[in-house]
């Protein structure tokens, strides 16, 4: 049973309702105009046969009045049967459908007015029950929509923080309260501030000050907990502009690194304790030996000065890989950094690697190696894990680490044997390197001339080293999941609006230096909202994931396409005057003539492209991207395909 929209169904029932009233009354018409006949008949009769005036009126009227009872009552009968009844079960249908029954049934009448009635009646029933069905599909197409945005957002292990055009919250997801120990409803309307001390309000001004330029920024920031204690976070920050591109704030995706900050402060500290304790050995080891022989005070003194220098060397060697660390270095500058302070401060013939696995979590890949051979390097790159893989490939699928003193004999070399031995490596030993949550990362090994053992400095140093390298990868990592996230649409994997205006900038710097054109292109797709109102958002949601790798896959790769949202697309192409930015358009519209699947249908949708070039149409970004919109409408009004701009006398900005 269905309820129906009221003022729709008070329309029809008032219009049926109307007709089965109006019947009665043309019946008494018909049955008086057949009385009416009947009796100017008699009259003329009576002249005819000369009755007399009197007598003819008066019987000739009473009997016409017993003959229009008779009459009246047999046509009242019939006319209940063949119109009243049918139209009785016609209002009571009508009734039920006003109370929300559209199951009712109608009646069957031989009249054919009647039956048409009844039959325009059940159609506009049906018509009904399907556009009532229509809309609670809609409804509920719309209610899951918002339900996935919502887990989304809510679900998602990073914080996210939307802040107004004067740094006050608007929007902070169930994370990111909880990372700083409020409720969601506490933190919105309060201003940033309100959770940093002087040093984190400090470090936020300068950063602010920057995303109210347009600027996108990746930085540490210090939060300050509702407990008072400290939260360190890597802050990927994206200005947000309103309808007129003027600032209205900022969106910033925040990580909790303070688990990072506190192992690096800790790491100095061990550092600083170890030199110490170091030190004070050595102190009382000379002073002991001072006491016991005066002929050796001298070699001991010389070897503890050198042992001092090395300890003071790895410390050095730490200090500045954490510096690169914090500074953002690449993650290969990092850890070349990190295997050349190994194989210092290690055993002569030493050679050092690391190798990182693969997203998929089954290959291995280089990280850093300096010293060792590059064919020996492409051998080992690609190499799938597994027990007997070598030593490092045995070390990531074991997550312990794999002494492989005699590389000639050991059967886990079985592979890659012949290959180290031609380039003089006897032995191995591999420790992986774990995360912060104990996935494995990579491996770090150490290579020998000869077979043998590590010693007990060698595994002092791939414990640090270790260490060390678990933070820098995984602080890379981070990175790179937070820029991805930034700068990318999350539907299509293609690059956002703020990645689009990065490159475009730059492309332009480019093309004024080298005095060169550009093109801008803006498309919108065609019959795109058929697709949503038909199948649903979810339907939309895969057909715009496939018209993305369509469309990525005719452009050139120094080409970038952008997502700007909805159906709406743009396109930069660097180097490329009108003629080819009219080769790309076509490009693109044949691209998308290729149909998408979605839920066993084939759909196959158009496109409007406007284009705009550089310099003959615009030299800034915003100028450029809005006549290539203005051109876009053009072409969407004239049924499609790709329009050129063509100034205007009333442009204006040109």
């Amino acid at each position: 049973m269905r309820r129906l929209a009221p003022a729709s169904l008070r329309t029809r029932l008032a219009l049926a309702l109307a007709a089965s009233a109006a019947l009665p009354l043309a019946v008494a018409i018909a049955v008086g105009s057949v009385q009416g006949e009947r009796l100017a008949t008699a009259q003329a009769l009576a002249q005819q046969q000369a009755l007399p005036a009197a007598y003819a009126s008066r019987e000739l009227i009473f009997g016409l009045l017993l003959l229009s009872i008779g009459l009246a009552t047999v046509v009242g009968a019939r006319v209940a049967r063949w119109l009243v009844a049918p139209l009785g079960g016609l209002a009571r249908a009508a009734e039920a459908l006003a109370a929300g029954d559209d199951g009712a049934p109608l009646p069957r009448s031989s009249v054919p007015e009647v039956a048409h009635l009844a039959a325009a009646f059940g159609q506009m029933r049906d018509h009904l029950a399907a556009r009532t069905a229509e809309h609670e599909r809609a409804e509920a197409a719309l209610r899951e929509s918002e339900q996935r945005y919502r887990r989304i957002v809510e679900t998602a292990q990073e914080g996210i923080w939307v802040l107004d055009a004067e740094s006050k919250t608007t929007f902070v997801n169930r994370r990111m309260a909880e990372m700083l120990g409020y409720t969601v409803a506490e933190m919105l309307g309060a201003p940033l501030s309100a959770f940093m001390d002087e040093e984190g309000r400090a470090m936020a001004a300068a950063s602010l000050e920057r995303g109210s330029q347009g600027m996108t920024q990746q930085h540490d920031l210090k939060f300050r907990s509702r407990d008072g204690s400290d939260l360190w976070a890597i802050v990927t920050t994206n200005p947000l502009l309103d309808a007129e591109w003027r600032y209205a704030g900022l969106l910033a995706m925040v990580a909790d690194v303070t688990d990072r900050k506190r192992a690096e402060e800790e790491q100095a500290r061990f550092i600083r304790e170890q030199a110490a304790r170091a030190e004070a050995e050595a102190l009382a080891e000379t002073m002991r030996e001072t006491n016991y022989r005066l002929l050796m005070a001298s070699a001991r003194a010389q070897a503890l000065a050198e042992a001092a220098r090395a300890a003071e060397a790895l410390l050095d060697g730490q200090k500045r890989v954490l510096e690169l660390v914090a500074q953002g270095a690449p993650l290969s500058t990092v850890l070349e950094t990190l295997v050349g302070v190994v194989e210092a401060r290690s055993s002569d013939g030493l050679v050092a690697s690391i190798l990182l696995l693969d997203q998929d979590g089954i290959h291995l890949r280089p990280g850093a190696a300096p010293s060792l051979p590059q064919s020996f390097l492409q051998a080992t790159d690609g190499l799938a894990i597994g027990p007997g893989v070598g030593s490092c490939g045995t070390a990531a699928y074991r997550r312990e680490a794999v002494v492989v003193s005699d590389i000639a004999s050991d059967p886990k070399w079985a592979e890659g044997r012949e290959l180290a031995l031609q380039h003089g490596l006897r032995a191995c030993w591999s420790t992986p390197i774990f995360s912060s949550s104990g996935y494995v990362l990579g491996t770090f090994a150490l290579y020998y001339r000869e077979p043998r053992g590590p010693s007990a400095r060698d595994r002092e140093l791939v414990d640090v080293a270790t260490h060390l390298a678990g933070i820098a990868i995984e602080r890379h990592q981070a990175a790179e999941v937070l820029k991805h996230q930034a700068l990318h649409d999350a539907l299509t994997g293609l690059p956002n609006r703020t990645l689009l205006y990065d490159r475009l900038h730059q492309a332009l710097l480019v093309a004024q230096r080298e005095h060169a054109s550009l093109a801008v292109l803006v498309m919108d797709l065609d019959r795109f909202k058929e697709v949503n109102d038909t199948l649903g958002h979810h339907a939309g949601d895969a057909v715009l994931q496939q018209v993305g790798q369509h469309l990525r896959a005719a452009l050139r790769a120094s080409d970038t396409i952008a997502r700007l949202g909805g159906d709406e697309f743009a396109v930069l192409l660097p180097q490329t005057d009108e003629a080819g930015a009219v080769v790309a358009a076509r490009k693109l519209l044949q691209a998308l003539e290729e149909p998408c699947s979605v839920e066993e249908q084939r759909l196959q949708l158009g496109a409007s492209i406007g284009i705009a070039l550089y310099p003959e149409h615009g030299q800034e970004s915003d100028l450029l991207l809005r006549h290539a919109d203005a051109a876009m409408y053009a072409a969407k009004r004239a049924g499609g395909g790709y329009t050129v701009y063509a100034p205007t006398g009333g442009d204006a900005d040109g």
